[in-house]
């Protein structure tokens, strides 16, 4: 245990202070594995919000019923 706790002892940081993802390490929860695609952070944001958008049109009109 001593021995992988060397081996891994800075890798957290080297990958992100350092940038080093050859040696260093990378934490990723159960989320990743639903990642289908990769899409730049503005298409994204710009979903997120159009979805926010329907989300309240449909609460708002659930209330007024």
């Amino acid at each position: 245990p001593e021995e992988l706790e060397k081996l891994g002892a800075g890798s957290l940081r080297r990958c992100m202070q350092e940038g080093d993802i050859e040696e260093g390490s990378l934490m990723a929860g159960q989320i990743a594995g639903l990642i289908k695609e990769i899409k730049p952070v503005k298409e994204i944001i710009e979903e997120i919000i159009s979805e926010a958008k329907e989300i309240m049109k449909r609460i708002a009109r659930e209330l007024n019923e």
